[in-house]
């Protein structure tokens, strides 16, 4: 540094000072976890959120955590390094990167005033006023005005987390959302509460969808609640040669053969969630068996060009009104057959083997269905021909050959389905549209409706020879499969030349398997009207119409486990596919992190792409948003929005989660202490908060803390009574510092679920010098290297945790401190965690992810060793692309690996979770050295002296008169908070933490 000359009466130089500031918050605090419990309940919170680095990578012992956590400056940590000469000693060569003090304001740097906190909003909900709540803070002195959402109103205006945002509401008083409400979230951070039962080892249990489900208002039963509910994760419709030997003699076919087509539903469901869900029974409602239309051959008998509708309206025992016929309402009726365990796929068959013919819909008949794979039962089809005067049988000779080719349907609509998958009740009405209000309140719908696929590379036609054929005699002693139509969730499947259809995507980034309502072609538009992008192409939708050509030895005829476990996910069959998986989390405990909001299901009722996994936290583009845009066609009613980007600058400056909630008992909803007395504790030094680095800050009373956390405005007022301990700003170009930080989790304890089905358990893997990286705080199977319980040899590979090693955790930071040089500096926390809004061809990296996102997108591009997703690449690369009709308006969003997003591959959020509570943009500690000489007449100097200070901003104002938890602007909500003048321009006063005399040998 320069000096600055100081000068006697006289003007002669006497002496000089200068002075140097290091922002300490850019910096790795230097303490540690005093916790070390290795119970699974402890670990689950250190999962949620962790920021204490790794000491032994800066070289201190992480055996005595108490001595550690005494040290106050530099110099004190000297006392505990074991290193000899001080050249030597870490906190001397790692001056820059290391703090032994640095403390931090949960203050809102981007719009002023203090960050919310998401605990005692959610704890407190049902005592907060209906309405004028103010949640999002737009710009200083102004705020958002939010309303609960009510039995009295369910379409409450300013209810949905966009505040802008309007439901849409169709003719037929049909409702969609853009996104979900306010109500939803507070549901979702307390599932705890739902918790029905447990085995007392980690298998929780949870009544599927929610407990006052059909008593809910239609219109907010599935978007402001958890609709805890299995999936449809795959519906076959499995078409196989039949005949029946015509028995009576009056027939003049009598001995010959008469043909059928058997359609067989079979159908895996999926539970998704980290709790066993307990429920009897379900319902689906299915429409159209296949896209396709059929040549039959029989014999040398050709028949015309017909589709499967067209075959059974030939029939002359079939109702004259086909108005509505079976292929647009085939019921089934799914008994479970017990509770579906954590992450388990279950396949589902017909329960009796003999098949029934189709019915009206308004005489809707249901075909039970039970687990297994049975297909000899569904709905038989017989072949009829009009040859022109009157409709008669087709019939031929047992040794007749049956076969048939298949194409694309044309016309108006080549692919026209329809499911709903609903709570089947016990007294189901069959009133005269067969429709049960009750059960459709909330149901899972994807509506597939469009003329628009025009890729024959993708939906194959197929010739004679390439579908199987039998005889009519094979064909009557057993049913024969030629053809299966699917409808599946598009997850991480690989489709494989004319055996399946459609594009690869990438993964759960572009695809949510937990969308509630999906729509493909003009269904939305007609009934809600507007303009939308790529809903013309199946691509964009989270399910994907494939079909297969199956013969029974097939290996893609439905198989299962013994246990009855389907394949899903990655494949469909034992080799391919996945039995269990875990991808979204229902709290078992009190929420730690805003990261862990990954797992709120924002979309719910919105029918529009892009259908984004864990949208909050993350930051991976989407091809549908240009990328310079959040949303498409914007106002109010708008539906298609970059839902990371506009989560996380809704949440990540506003909001904080203090953790200051219900402690409970292990593994049940039952709490032992309430968030008061939780507070009570963590201000009288007794117990900390499971956020560890969370400490009282100097206002709070230990004597009188109930003001404190109860009240309407606890929630805007609390974090000015919390003090971060070793909050860290990512504006840091410290590549030590980021590495130390990051290693936070070296050899942690990850709990997991082990075992299947409805009988697992949650056990701890200990991960040595590996730094492990979980999506659910409970991971849905162990560590990708070891052993796991999904399936097939590695599937937890794509199922389980991911660890990073020592070069993989450098290289991650090495890429995010070259992100931060090149995105910084930030002035908000939410723009570190976006990505960049460009279209610039140069900032292409920028505008895909994220800061962390694009460095981990960087790991993924290394080759060998480095690279630690490097086993989930091999064959999974996207090569081919939709056409126009996909409306992607930035395809390199759409570039990478089909198994992108699967918990095995570590994403933004991911990271983010147990360090989210930490993160700020701006120092508010710093160490201030000082020096200073005197000199005589010729300017030598005679002494000198340095000295060094700690300083700390302050919860209080310079001028005190101000309380310290009122906003740093002018409140609309509550004027009188408006500051002073002084302090609306000086703000919060710093205090001196600690001042020493420093030696030469200590600069």
């Amino acid at each position: 540094m320069n000096p600055t000359f100081t000068k006697d009466s006289e003007d002669k130089t006497n002496g000089a000072f200068g002075w140097w500031v290091s922002g300490e918050n850019q910096k790795v605090r230097i303490h540690s976890r005093q916790n070390t419990d290795s119970d699974v309940i402890t670990a689950v919170k250190h999962v949620k959120s962790d920021g204490f680095p790794d000491l032994e990578y800066l070289e201190f012992p992480d055996d005595e955590p108490a001595r550690i956590n005494l040290a106050l400056t530099n110099g004190t940590l000297d006392l505990i390094t074991t290193a000899a000469g001080q050249s030597d000693r870490p906190s001397y060569k790692n001056f820059h990167h290391l703090s032994a003090y640095s403390k931090g304001l949960l203050t809102n740097t981007a719009t002023g005033g203090w960050r919310k906190d998401l605990s005692l909003f959610t704890e407190n909900w049902n005592s907060l006023p209906s309405s004028n709540l103010p949640l999002l803070h737009i710009k200083p002195g102004q705020h958002s005005s939010v309303k609960k959402v009510t039995s009295n109103d369910t379409l409450a205006n300013g209810s949905l987390l966009y505040p802008w945002a309007e439901t849409l509401v169709s003719s037929g008083a049909g409702t969609s959302n853009p996104v979900t409400t306010w109500s939803s979230l507070v549901d979702f951070a307390t599932q705890y509460k739902y918790i029905s039962g447990s085995n007392g080892s980690g298998n929780v249990r949870m009544p599927s969808f929610h407990e006052d489900f059909h008593e809910a208002p239609f219109a907010s039963a599935g978007r402001d609640r958890v609709t805890r509910m299995p999936l449809a994760a795959r519906i076959y419709w499995i078409l196989s040669y039949s005949a029946e030997r015509i028995t009576d003699p009056a027939d003049p076919a009598f001995g010959k053969y008469h043909p059928h087509i058997l359609a067989t539903p079979v159908i895996t469901l999926w539970n998704p969630y980290n709790v066993t869900l307990e429920r009897d029974k379900l319902g689906i409602r299915l429409t159209n068996f296949t896209n396709y239309k059929f040549k039959f051959t029989i014999g040398t008998t050709n028949l015309p060009e017909m589709t499967m509708e067209d075959l059974m309206t030939l029939d002359p025992d079939y109702p004259a009104n086909n108005n509505k016929n079976i292929v647009e309402s085939t019921s089934l009726e799914i008994d479970i057959g017990g509770p579906m365990g954590a992450g388990e796929s279950r396949i589902f068959s017909p329960a009796d083997n003999t098949p029934i013919k189709p019915s009206r819909w308004n005489k809707v008949q249901y075909i039970t269905l039970q687990p297994g794979v049975r297909t000899d039962g569904g709905i038989n089809i017989p072949f009829f021909r009009d040859n022109g005067t009157t409709v008669e049988k087709v019939t031929g000779e047992p040794s007749d050959t049956f076969s048939a080719t298949a194409t694309l349907t044309n016309g108006t609509s080549k692919f026209n389905n329809l499911f709903y998958i609903l709570a089947k009740t016990e007294n189901t009405s069959d009133d005269q549209d067969g429709q049960d209000r009750t059960a459709w309140i909330g149901s899972q719908r994807f509506q597939f409706s469009t003329n628009d696929v025009q890729d024959t590379d993708v939906y194959k036609s197929f010739a004679a020879g390439e579908l199987t054929a039998t005889t009519l005699g094979a064909a009557e002693s057993s049913p024969n499969a030629f053809m299966a139509s699917e409808i599946s969730l598009r997850t991480s499947e690989r489709y494989i030349g004319k055996t399946k259809g459609g594009y690869q995507t990438r993964g759960l980034i572009m695809n949510n398997p937990l969308a509630l309502h999906s729509s493909v072609g003009t269904f939305f538009e007609n009934r809600y009207g507007g303009t939308y992008k790529g809903m013309n192409n199946p691509v964009n939708a989270p399910y994907n119409i494939a079909i297969t050509p199956l013969t029974p030895i097939d290996s893609y005829f439905p198989s299962e486990t013994a246990s009855h476990n389907s394949f899903i996910v990655t494949g469909s069959t034992p080799l391919t596919g996945l039995t269990h998986a875990v991808i979204a989390e229902l709290p078992l405990q009190p929420l730690q992190s805003l990261a862990e909001l990954k797992h709120l299901h924002i979309h719910y009722d919105n029918y529009q792409a892009p259908f984004a996994s864990n949208p909050i936290a993350n930051s991976s583009a989407q091809p549908l948003i240009p990328a310079n845009q959040t949303v498409l066609f914007p106002d109010a009613k708008a539906t298609q929005y970059d839902e990371s980007y506009v989560m996380n600058n809704i949440l990540f400056d506003d909001w904080f989660v203090s953790s200051i909630a219900p402690k409970l008992g292990d593994w049940n909803s039952s709490s032992t202490s309430s968030p008061s007395a939780v507070y009570e504790r963590f201000a009288k030094g007794t117990d900390p908060l499971p956020n560890a680095q969370y400490k009282p800050s100097v206002l709070v009373d230990p004597q009188n803390t109930s003001d404190d956390v109860t009240g309407d405005e606890s929630y805007l007022t609390i974090a000015s009574r919390i003090s971060v301990d070793g909050m860290f700003n990512v504006n840091s170009t410290s590549l030590t510092a980021w590495k130390a930080f990051l290693r936070n989790r070296r050899g942690a304890e990850i709990p997991h679920i082990n075992g299947t089905d409805s009988n697992w358990s949650v056990s701890l893997d200990d991960n040595d010098d590996q730094f492990p990286f979980t999506r659910t705080s409970v991971a849905g199977d162990s560590e990708s290297s070891k052993s796991g319980r999904s399936g097939f040899s590695g599937a937890n590979e794509f199922s389980g945790y991911r660890s990073f090693s020592d070069q993989q955790i450098d290289a991650l930071a090495e890429y995010i401190v070259a992100q931060v040089k090149e995105r910084g500096p930030f002035l908000s926390l939410s723009e570190f965690i976006n990505r960049k809004l460009t279209s610039s061809s140069s900032e292409k990296e920028l505008a895909l992810g994220g800061t962390i996102q694009a460095a981990l997108n960087n790991l993924a591009k290394e080759s060998g060793a480095l690279n630690p997703f490097r086993n989930l690449q091999t064959g999974r690369e996207i090569t081919a692309f939709p056409g126009s009709s996909a409306d992607y308006a930035f395809q390199e969003a759409a570039e990478g690996w089909i198994t992108e997003g699967l918990p095995g591959w570590t994403r933004q959020a991911d990271v983010l979770t147990p360090i989210a509570p930490l993160l700020t943009v701006r120092d508010d500690t710093f160490v201030i050295r000082a020096y200073g000489d005197a000199r005589d007449e010729n300017n030598q100097i005679s002494a000198t002296a340095w000295c060094e200070v700690i300083v700390t901003r302050s919860p209080n104002f310079v001028d005190e008169t101000d309380p310290a938890a009122a906003a740093d602007d002018a409140n609309d909500f509550n004027p009188s908070q408006s500051l002073n003048e002084v302090n609306q321009r000086f703000g919060r006063k710093f205090e001196i933490v600690s001042f020493r005399w420093l030696s030469s040998k200590e600069i």
